[in-house]
């Protein structure tokens, strides 16, 4: 067997589709005579299947239709909308749709340029190369059990990467071969590294699939993505009013913050980000990527400006996010010492900024949900200090918020 690799990284969006194809291969690749006539049904045939996916306790569902002989659909909803990924191993040709955003990435397989973040995307094709050129390897029987009311008989193999440790379990008809379950663990060897969790079930073989479904021409009214650079972004006309002595930009003081907690600056950082008024107007200037970069924008950037700007706003969401944890201690120091107006002021700043953090529907959406977090953290500890005190309207606007924002998070998780 082949030596590959897959690289399991944090980012959310995203870990659900490279999962997928994971699975596929895993369920080609457990050797063994059985999954040899396993791997013989699949090549001959055309099926859809399901696949659990966990990370860490989030968990997706995907699903998998393949179109006899090497082509593949995935189809998935995340917080992005639906996204469709589309494998042809015969042309090697790939193809992205971001539905929501009319908007394609078309890929060739043997091109070996990086892709950006957007990378994990082209493993599609890949195991889907290894699923119909894998041989018979070593593996472990395990004794037969029912599933779904079929006697099914279970082999397992163990194998070791460069960056993980891949255990795979897979289950068969034990009269026919056909393939009914596939349990993976994937753990990174790294230590802080979470192992992702797969489940491949509800094999359907399909007659006659519309091979429509499977082209990688981009549909009409659909328009190519990854093609602009940073600087046509950032240079195109602001539509923005300038800021005016009446309109104050609340942003400056905002980022003013910023740069005093990065310079190591406490002291002067929280003061300043409490002085802001959160209701005002907020203005960024659009190299400021966190506040200004759209999930559309960001689909259109060439990879190597993706990368770029996906490592600004990772480093800049967990500055936030540590600014947030040190608002919410200093409230809880303060409400020990009786000072509740201060311990307010301390917890409707870290709320602001979590609001600010998820003010357009539009922005990045690893960026609205830490803007989430650290909203229902600051409301949390406001119901606490509301409820203590006694503030009963206080307490049900801030109680109807926390309301808000478990809605929105589910509206986010089923991709609306």
């Amino acid at each position: 067997m082949n030596t590959r690799t897959l690289k399991i990284a944090a980012p959310t969006t995203a870990v659900a589709t490279m999962v997928i194809i994971s699975i596929v291969w895993a369920i080609g690749g457990t050797p063994g005579i059985a999954m040899a006539d396993v791997l013989e049904q699949l090549k001959t045939k055309s099926y859809e299947f399901v696949m659990d996916v966990n990370e860490g306790g989030a968990g997706t569902i995907i699903k998998g239709t393949v179109l006899e002989p090497c082509k593949m659909r995935l189809e998935q909803t995340s917080g992005m909308g639906p996204i469709v990924s589309i494998i042809d191993n015969d042309t090697h040709q790939s193809l992205l749709l971001w539905k929501r955003f009319k908007a394609a990435n078309r890929f060739d397989q043997r091109e070996k340029k990086q892709v950006g973040v957007l990378g994990f995307l082209l493993l599609p094709g890949r195991s889907v190369s290894d699923l119909w050129n894998l041989q018979a390897g070593e593996e472990t029987k395990l004794t037969q059990k029912k599933i779904n009311g079929c006697d099914a008989q279970g082999f397992r193999v163990t194998q070791k990467n460069d960056d993980y440790t891949e255990t795979i379990t897979v289950w068969a008809d034990a009269k026919t071969a056909a393939p009914l379950m596939v349990d993976i663990i994937m753990q990174p060897k790294q230590v802080e590294g979470q192992a992702l969790k797969l489940t491949l079930r509800d094999f359907k073989v399909i007659q006659n699939p519309n091979p429509a479904l499977f082209s990688t021409d981009v549909p009409e009214g659909y328009t190519l993505a990854s093609r602009k650079t940073l600087k046509q972004l950032t240079t195109a006309p602001d539509t923005v009013a300038p800021t005016t002595k009446d309109t104050p930009n609340e942003a400056e003081k905002v980022q003013k913050a910023m740069e005093f907690w990065r310079r190591g600056k406490k002291e002067k950082s929280l003061p300043t980000l409490t002085e802001v008024h959160w209701k005002g107007r907020f203005h960024f200037n659009r190299e400021c990527y966190l506040f200004t970069m759209t999930e559309k924008k960001f689909i259109s950037l060439v990879s190597a400006d993706q990368q770029k700007v996906m490592a600004e706003i990772m480093s800049q969401s967990k500055d936030y996010r540590n600014i947030a944890r040190e608002l919410v201690t200093l409230a809880s120091k303060a409400r020990t010492s009786g000072n509740n107006a201060k311990a307010e002021k301390y917890l409707q700043t870290a709320l602001g900024l979590g609001e600010l953090l998820d003010r357009d529907k539009n922005m990045m959406l690893i960026v609205r949900m830490v803007g989430i977090a650290i909203q229902r953290h600051a409301a949390d500890e406001l119901v606490t200090l509301y409820k203590n005190q006694g503030q009963m309207n206080k307490l049900q606007n801030i109680r109807k918020r926390i309301i808000e924002l478990d809605t929105e998070t589910k509206k986010i998780k089923q991709g609306r």
